[in-house]
């Protein structure tokens, strides 16, 4: 997968993407110990467009297991042979023949990755340009080699101004949550962080909707409250209330046309394939 920004906000764990064990029964060992190496192997659906659907050698991703005697990060990396390999390949997960452990996934690999808590940022790489990508893997197997399934899980968010009084400064986004974190110390469920008011990125380049802003798993939009705030050049500062109420969906490209001529700022728009 070709990385060139990291983002750092979908929905609930129930929309985690789930990741499968590769149908082989678990692998016997001779070791002394009785113990067997967990072994990884992965794919990414081809549900979202976002990103290419394949990992690339060197890609990084963070793995962890929920059990009381496993409760830790492991950092692996793809290799040209399709699997993973332990970036400490002499602390690798190992468990019982028949041990049943969950295991969940995230790429990238973040170095503000803790001890205990997974957290993607948007405010230290935001919109560098590029192709970017959260995905998500989930799964509970006894499994010896497991395949990690990932999902992706950010949403595009795409806005042009239409007949404003004056040039159009800036664009923010309201109430969102910046931050995509996971606590494996806790239930190991997706959460988000503190609400927030952030900058989406002008790009002309970008053609008829040259704002935009990636935004991350668990971002809740309601219909009685601002989401966009514009401020034009003339001092005026409007404020848009989001279109319906409901969580932004991962994978796909909101594109909002907001119109200014009237009192009442009118914002309609559509969700389309992350293309």
């Amino acid at each position: 997968m070709k990385q060139k920004i990291l983002l750092q906000t979908a929905i609930t764990a129930g929309c985690l993407m789930a990741l499968t064990s590769c149908g082989d029964e678990p692998v016997r060992t001779d070791s002394p110990d009785g113990l067997v190496t967990v072994k990884f192997v992965s794919t990414i659906k081809a549900t979202s467009k976002a990103t290419d659907t394949s990992f690339e050698p060197g890609d990084k991703v963070l793995v962890f297991t929920n059990s009381l005697t496993k409760n830790t990060m492991y950092g692996l990396t793809y290799s040209s042979s399709g699997e993973f390999t332990y970036d400490d390949p002499e602390n690798p997960i190992t468990k019982e023949v028949d041990e049943s452990l969950r295991y969940m996934a995230i790429y990238p690999n973040n170095d503000s990755n803790t001890s205990d808590v997974i957290i993607i940022n948007d405010h230290t790489l935001d919109l560098a340009g590029g192709l970017v990508d959260i995905c998500i893997a989930d799964e509970q197997t006894a499994a010896s080699t497991v395949n990690l399934r990932f999902g992706h899980m950010l949403s595009k968010l795409c806005v042009k101004v239409l007949n404003a009084p004056a040039a159009v400064n800036g664009i923010s986004l309201c109430d969102l949550q910046p931050y995509y974190r996971i606590d494996i110390n806790g239930d190991t469920e997706a959460y988000g962080t503190e609400l927030a008011t952030v900058s989406m990125k002008h790009d002309a380049s970008l053609g008829e909707y040259p704002w935009l802003y990636y935004v991350a798993p668990l971002n809740y939009m309601d219909s009685n409250t601002t989401i966009l705030r514009i401020s034009l050049a003339n001092g005026e500062t409007v404020d848009v209330t989001a279109p319906n109420s409901g969580y932004f969906a991962p994978g796909k490209a909101y594109y909002w046309s907001v119109d200014l001529s009237t009192v009442t700022p009118r914002l309609s728009g559509e969700i389309a394939a992350w293309e």
